[in-house]
């Protein structure tokens, strides 16, 4: 009601709390073209997860897999694909493949299988492709991970295709950014935007796909899931425990989920102790550990 249709559209994250038919309601009597995606349900492919509520996708990358797949990392390439498969830059509700490819580690690459195709079958409510990535590692924070090359094709494919890209960007005033404050983007960051639409134009050939993605896989993850990603394995000292495991909260944890932790605040969780009684800063040393390249990088991303 404040601000009528000042506000083009509303990202609602969390969408599995709320009543969305209240929300959409409220949004639509206010402001009836104003165009609404929640955070809710399969992100790969990108379909529609929410008819009669949603006008583009959330596009929202697969934290949980962050450690070995970073915002540039071949796992996320499936919404790049799904735009490029889309009606006139539009998906909908019902989908091939219809696995989830981003709620369980998969090994291989389904991206790169003979006969891989994503296709939609047409109904009364299309959802605009919409791709949702940070420019840096996290989501507010951290070092820019992207090649200017592949973040510009990306970025073309899915607008040609008649999708939509949006960057999360960091501010400045976050951990090692330049100035205090909260609404201006971070200099680098933008400059780093700027590059990539100054490229956009130029673009005739296409370098990245599946299976050659610029991207580093961080925090000691084991590699198996990065699709693409480079992977340099830790020296022997500073190699995590693939077996050791942690229960928390009653969920199931290993060492990706503690590096991920300790890349992104102080407060870490390598005080953890695991279900054998070995505690996390001894099983997951590539990231607890001072003199391993995972706490350096750490180190880097908080600008300690």
């Amino acid at each position: 009601k404040r601000y009528g249709d000042r506000i083009a559209g509303f990202w609602f994250d969390a969408g599995n709390y709320g009543k969305r038919d209240k929300i959409v309601a409220a949004v639509r009597r206010h402001n009836p073209t104003a165009a609404i995606a929640y955070n809710r349900g399969v992100k790969i492919p990108l379909q529609n997860n929410n008819p009669s509520y949603e006008d583009f996708t959330f596009g929202h990358m697969v934290p949980e897999d962050l450690g070995a797949n970073p915002p540039d990392g071949c796992y996320n390439y499936g919404m790049v694909l799904s735009a490029e498969s889309s009606v006139h830059g539009y998906v909908y509700s019902k989908v091939m493949p219809s696995t989830d490819l981003s709620i369980k580690p998969i090994a291989k690459n389904p991206y790169v299988r003979p006969g891989f195709q994503i296709r939609y079958t047409e109904d009364s409510h299309p959802s605009l492709a919409h791709v949702f990535l940070p420019a840096q590692l996290l989501w507010n924070s951290g070092a820019i991970v992207w090649n200017i090359r592949q973040a510009a094709e990306w970025v073309h494919r899915v607008t040609k295709s008649g999708g939509a890209f949006t960057w999360s960007v960091r501010r400045s005033g976050c951990a090692g950014c330049i100035g205090n404050s909260q609404s201006i983007i971070d200099p680098p960051v933008m400059k780093f935007l700027n590059q990539v639409i100054e490229l956009l134009p130029k673009l005739i050939m296409y370098r990245f796909n599946a299976t050659n993605c610029a991207c580093q896989s961080a925090y000691g993850a084991t590699g198996n899931r990065s699709w693409g990603c480079d992977y340099v394995e830790p020296e022997e000292e500073c190699r995590n425990d693939k077996d050791w495991k942690l229960r928390h909260a009653g969920i199931t944890h290993n060492c990706d989920w503690i590096c991920k932790s300790s890349a992104s605040s102080l407060g870490s969780r390598c005080s953890h102790v695991g279900t054998e009684g070995k505690k996390a800063v001894q099983a997951c040393p590539y990231c607890c550990r001072r003199t391993c390249p995972g706490y350096a990088r750490r180190i880097a991303l908080l600008g300690i």
